[in-house]
């Protein structure tokens, strides 16, 4: 994994900024991909296989990435953010006037 980070790193972050076109995405979408590669790795792979299988992992990550954005757009409207609450649920305090 190492070899393959320090040989091929730099290109695998500008295959992912094709699909992204932005670098800190880019760079995140690489390592959640060799996460998810080497998480499960068996012995025995070459360095220019395991980059398929990276390559491969960056892409279906991004897909997965965009249709999840996609169908949250779709249904968001069903879901009414009411101003007397955060983000997270929880009720705001209320300033005291002093």
């Amino acid at each position: 994994m190492t070899q393959l980070v320090q040989e091929r790193g730099e290109v695998l972050v500008r295959y992912a900024y094709l699909l992204t076109g932005d670098l800190p995405a880019a760079q995140d979408l690489v390592q959640d991909a060799l996460v998810k590669v080497f998480g499960r790795l068996r012995t025995g792979f070459e360095p220019d296989v395991l980059e398929a299988y990276v390559r491969r992992a960056i892409a279906t990550l991004y897909v997965d990435g965009h249709r999840k954005h996609r169908r949250w757009a779709d249904v968001q409207h069903l879901f009414p953010f009411r101003r007397s609450r955060t983000p997270w649920g929880c009720r705001r305090a209320r300033s005291s006037g002093t």
